[in-house]
């Protein structure tokens, strides 16, 4: 499966073999990629200039494809500590900055459509057992 935007394409995706699944790509517009983060706030500022594109081996020129547009949304952010398992975990001492995000779309007579949740850890672990 090939997922490719205005932006740009990322590949390697794998599905199931009923054709269906779920495809997750996360793009990073580092700072010293002045062109990069231009599109991002371009896609920010104008959603509807976009699209996305899902190509597969069956149908290369593309499957499925929609514009984006914009979404509600809230992101929440979670501090996950060791220390907050119940009980704690004796000799080990792990972290994570973590975010959860729920975006919404509705129709023009404002009933929610589709939702999404994202979760996102970044954790570390020092085991000591």
């Amino acid at each position: 499966v090939v997922l490719d935007s205005t932006l740009s394409a990322a590949t390697g995706f794998d599905t199931p073999a009923n054709g269906s699944g779920t495809v997750s790509f996360l793009m990073a517009a580092p700072n010293d990629s002045p062109a990069a983060v231009s599109a991002l706030n371009d896609m920010w500022d104008a959603p509807a200039g976009f699209y996305m594109n899902m190509h597969t081996v069956a149908a290369p020129g593309g499957l499925i494809r929609g514009q984006v547009r914009a979404a509600e949304n809230v992101t929440m952010s979670v501090n996950m500590l060791t220390s907050n398992e119940n009980p704690p975990i004796a000799g080990l001492d792990a972290n994570a900055v973590s975010a959860v995000q729920i975006d919404l779309l509705r129709d023009a007579s404002g009933a929610a459509t589709h939702a999404a949740c994202f979760w996102l850890v970044i954790y570390a672990s020092q085991a000591s057992r």
